[in-house]
């Protein structure tokens, strides 16, 4: 057992160190970059030699998966629809089949007896890309003194052996000519990594020209199985400056935010300065991307991004020409020194704009003053009223801004508005960017009804103006005072809570626009009220906020107080109080008071019964037209209905149809009308009625007539006028003697008068003598196009022309004269 277990751990030992020893001679054996000499060539086909081959490679051979051998056969394409098929014998050169191969997997297949060896291998194209690197980025171009890097990324790993796999970088400068060496880096027969990839050492451009390059990849034969290819070129550029600068807008206000925009190299290190104009005024924003962040210094610097971009925002606070330099100081990734170049760009900074205004240039106290403006620099504007700051407003996008500045304390007189941009303006040191004056009135109140009159039943408004206040109170009095029975009976006892009885008194209050205007709602008119003359007070407390100097903001208490709202006596009862005394005690308590701000206006409106009246109607012929009109005090867009009728049971109507009523400006009630047609009426007397429909009307009559006949001129019995026709022009004396033309009778009806024959007669004869118009004119157009014809064929023929057009014309007016002579004459009608 013992010996067993012995003989078992030698077993084991010696295998960890046979599996020692394979690994190390693997580690000898397999190259760290693997190429391929054409005299040395490589199998494929089997896992361990790989199944890939570059097409151009020219020494090949071929295995089975099992590790036969397969020295001749034939090569066939392994994918649908394609029949690729490649006879060979070892070795097996792809750079014949380069137009023929392409990339797939393929069978590769030899028979031998009866047995087929076979394998499966992959034909790739060879893949040589090459980029030029700045800074670590693929760039296109480099400032002269500058390092690049140049990349190959390859599938040069696929070729494996004992070699390196080696290219060469082609650089053709501007000349044509290859260069094989730039800054002391060597651009031939470099090998590539085991993935493929290569990156040569940083290459200083400084012997380099100021032009366009281009750069490709090369193959070494000797090191890739005979592969003799080369990849796709790109192109870059040496320049001599690496940034240039630009500003947008070039020409820009005080205040106003102006864009550099850098370019240079990738992660290139920039700076920026004011080179001509004074630097102390020049701002560079401390965060591009909030530009209303603040200030950040008189000059900036930054790192380009990877595409080689820079951007700063600067503003100026003084006018003139400024001059801003940008310097690039190299690759920020680098320690290496590199060259410095500088570009720059002039920007030209013009005086600001500002402009303050209101909306009108006079305002009553307590109206809100709209104060607006704009300014073409600056972040914000401080607005004063006479040296005091009411507010600081900044700017909007479109450089505009408003302000609301409230007026209910201030006193009449004339004020100052002022503003100042900031920056680059000082509120404290510095005089106005702009100014307006407006004047402050004290507030006046106007107030009038819908109308001057209103009848029972219907209703009307309240409206007017009191600038700068917020509500106004109504009162309206009957015209038999406190006593008489106003339009609303007991309103008054119930907004005092049954303190004061006055039936004649309405109460309300109404609020006030911000435009200082005013409209109560509907104020009905019952049937049951006082008709007559009824007073309209409309007052407002004012700024301080009560009535007179009583303290109190209550009206009802007030005027029914007999101190004017000062005492705790009872009520005053104002029932046994006329208008006039009614109203003497509230202005008594209101405007008269010592002091006081208060406001009233005056109006007044008559109340009475409705009533429609019609004006006398004219008689009218049978047929004609009609209108009817007439008067009432029925509110402006009431209807009144019109009938027209005739009398007796069977007498016939007309349609009836409604009028509204409308204002009439020469006159003090409101108007209405409407028409009537009387062609379906008969002859006689017919009963117009107006009714408002409340019971109002108003009735009047009109006559409806035979149609008047028109006054005949002429004879009534039908005489024949002879009218004697006159010769055709074109006939001499002679050809019509012995000749009496026979006279033409019209018959004239005995209805039309002398001139209207005579309209008559005349379109007649033009009637008949319009074919004569139209068939003179017709021959006169062909005969000349004949003439003309005549004409250029006589020149074609070289004969007289203008004789020959002459005979043509000639002939035609003969023939003409003789048509008019011998024509029939016309038959009568």
């Amino acid at each position: 057992m013992k010996e067993r277990q012995k003989i078992t751990k030698s077993y084991l030992l010696l295998s960890v160190l046979a599996f020692i020893i394979i690994i190390s001679i693997f580690i000898f054996v397999v190259p760290a970059n693997a190429g391929v000499s054409p005299d040395v060539g490589r199998a494929i086909g089997d896992t361990a030699n790989g199944t890939s081959a570059i097409i151009g490679e020219t020494n090949l051979r071929f295995v089975s998966a099992s590790g036969f051998p397969i020295p001749n056969g034939t090569i066939k394409s392994n994918w649908a629809d394609s029949h690729i098929v490649i006879p060979f014998k070892e070795p097996f050169d792809s750079s014949r089949y380069e137009d023929k191969l392409v990339e797939g997997e393929y069978k590769v297949e030899r028979v031998v007896g009866n047995t087929t060896f076979t394998t499966l291998i992959y034909f790739i194209s060879p893949k040589l890309d090459v980029k030029t690197k700045v800074c670590g980025e693929e760039f296109s171009w480099v400032t002269k003194g500058d390092n690049m890097t140049f990349e190959a990324d390859t599938n040069l790993w696929l070729i494996t052996g004992t070699l390196l796999n080696n290219v060469t970088y082609k650089l053709i400068g501007p000349d044509g000519v290859q260069l094989h060496t730039v800054g002391n880096v060597s651009l031939s027969n470099i090998p590539v990594d085991y993935d493929g990839k290569n990156f040569t050492p940083p290459i200083n451009t400084t012997g380099l020209k100021t032009d366009v390059y281009t750069l490709s990849i090369e193959t070494d034969p000797d090191t890739n199985n005979g592969l003799d290819a080369e990849g796709s070129s790109v192109s870059f550029e040496v320049r001599s400056i690496g940034v240039t600068i630009e500003a947008e807008p070039k020409e820009q206000t005080v205040t106003k935010d102006i864009v550099f925009s850098i370019y240079t190299t990738p992660h290139a290190n920039i700076t920026l300065n004011v080179t001509w104009g004074m630097e102390s005024k020049v701002w560079f924003r401390d965060d591009v991307g909030d530009i209303k962040k603040g200030k950040g210094g008189h000059n900036a610097s930054g790192v380009s991004d990877k595409n080689g971009d820079f951007k700063a925002v600067a503003y100026s606070t003084d006018t003139g020409a400024y001059k801003i330099t940008a310097t690039e100081h190299g690759c920020s990734k680098e320690n290496t020194t590199r060259s410095i170049t500088t570009d720059s760009t002039w920007v030209k900074i013009t005086p600001f704009e500002a402009e303050v205004s209101t909306d009108k240039d006079i305002y009553h106290i307590g109206e809100d003053v709209k104060i607006t403006g704009s300014a073409d620099a600056g972040d914000y504007v401080t607005i004063k009223v006479d040296g005091a700051v009411i507010g600081v407003e900044l700017l909007t996008v479109d450089n505009k801004f408003s302000h609301i500045w409230k007026t209910e304390d201030k006193s009449p007189g004339s004020y100052k508005i002022a503003i100042w941009v900031t920056p680059p303006s000082d509120p404290e040191t510095d005089l106005p960017d702009a100014s307006v004056d407006i004047i402050l009135l004290r507030g006046g109140l106007f107030a009038k009804p819908s109308a001057d009159f209103v009848a029972l039943d219907d209703d009307f408004v309240i409206e007017g103006t009191v600038p700068g206040r917020d509500r106004v109170d109504i009162l309206t009095i009957a015209p038999k005072g406190g006593g008489g029975k106003g339009f609303d009976p007991d309103d008054i006892l119930a907004e005092t809570d049954g303190k004061l009885d006055a039936p004649g008194l309405t109460y309300s209050t109404c609020g006030v626009d911000t435009d200082g205007k005013f409209k109560t709602e509907k104020i009905k008119v019952s049937k049951k009220v006082d008709t007559g003359m009824y007073l309209i007070a409309v007052l407002n407390y004012g700024r301080d906020g009560e009535w007179g100097n009583s303290g109190n903001d209550s009206l009802l208490k007030v005027i029914g107080c007999p101190l004017c709202g000062k005492c705790r006596m009872e009520y005053l009862n104002l029932t046994i109080k006329t208008t006039d005394q009614i109203l003497n005690i509230t202005k008594y308590c209101t405007i008269n008071a010592a002091g006081s701000d208060d406001l009233l206006d005056i109006a007044t409106i008559k109340v009475e019964e409705g009533f429609v009246t019609l004006d006398p109607v004219e008689d009218v012929p049978l047929g004609s037209v009609f209108e009817v009109e007439g008067i009432t005090n029925r509110k402006v867009g009431e209807s009144i209905i019109v009938t027209v009728e005739g009398l007796g049971a069977d007498a016939p109507k007309l349609k009836p149809k409604i009028a509204d009523v409308k204002p009439d400006d020469k006159n003090f009630y409101n108007k209405f009308s409407v028409s009537f047609d009387t062609v379906t009426a008969r002859i006689g007397k017919y009963i117009v009625t107006a009714d408002d429909g409340d019971g109002h009307t108003d009735t009047t009559t009109v006559n409806i007539l035979m149609a008047v006949e028109p006054a005949v001129t002429v004879s009534a019995a039908p005489t024949p006028v002879p009218v004697t026709a006159a010769e055709p022009e074109g006939i001499s004396k002679g050809a019509g003697e012995g000749i009496t033309p026979t006279p033409t009778s019209i018959p004239i009806p005995a209805s039309k008068t002398g001139d209207e024959l005579m309209e008559e007669f005349e379109e007649d004869v033009f009637h008949q003598a319009l074919p004569g118009l139209i068939i003179s004119s017709v021959w006169f157009i062909v005969m000349i196009l004949l003439a003309v014809w005549v004409y250029r064929d006589a020149k074609a023929r070289e004969k007289n022309g203008l004789l020959w057009l002459i005979i043509v014309i000639l002939l035609g007016i003969i023939g003409l004269i003789i048509w008019f002579i011998v024509r029939p004459k016309e038959k009568k009608k």
